[in-house]
């Protein structure tokens, strides 16, 4: 799921339900998957470090394996 459709589900979510709050283990989740889809999102080109190239990479096999 890339970042733009993570952020009209979580919309949905909130325009669809009854949802007032959330509880702890709730927001981490999102916190977590925002910070997935986001690292996807942003193009691993922009920095020539060895390193962060590398955490793309491994985020991109693991997660997005299509």
């Amino acid at each position: 799921m890339k970042a733009v459709e993570f952020a009209y589900w979580l919309q949905g979510l909130f325009e669809l339900t009854d949802t007032k709050t959330l509880n702890e283990k709730q927001v981490t989740a999102i916190k977590n998957h925002l910070k997935l889809v986001f690292l996807y999102d942003i193009d691993p080109s922009y920095s020539k470090d060895k390193t962060v190239q590398q955490i793309f990479q491994n985020i991109s096999e693991k997660y997005f394996p299509y």
